[in-house]
């Protein structure tokens, strides 16, 4: 289940980056969003632990996996849990590529049928 929580936790982080979004703030935006900062405490920790590692102000997934994994441990949620609450990330961004995908597919035929 650790592995498996990883690499989502990595393709996650991998998406961010790619967005620009490897930043402190934009990191702690994707914690939100996933329920993982329940309170203004944990945010502000987690902001904390994240500036600490950021280069040029940007964090390196290192310095993230450190930081969900605490963030995790510190709110008492369990790997499975958080498993749970990150998952969808990977499963929203495949809908959307498929999504994507399909739309260019039918341009692409209706521009053939023109």
């Amino acid at each position: 289940m650790e592995s498996t929580l990883n690499s989502i936790i990595t393709a996650a982080f991998e998406k961010l980056k790619a967005e620009g979004k490897n930043t402190v703030e934009g990191l702690l935006q994707w914690l939100k969003s996933k329920k993982l900062l329940a309170t203004e405490a944990a945010e502000n920790h987690a902001r904390e632990l994240l500036s600490a590692g950021a280069t040029e102000g940007k964090v390196q997934l290192d310095q993230f996996k450190q930081v969900v994994q605490k963030t995790a441990e510190e709110s008492k949620v369990g790997a499975e849990q958080v498993l749970d609450m990150v998952r969808d990330h990977g499963n929203s961004f495949v809908g959307t590529v498929a999504g994507s995908a399909k739309k260019l597919g039918n341009l692409l035929l209706k521009d053939k049928k023109e």
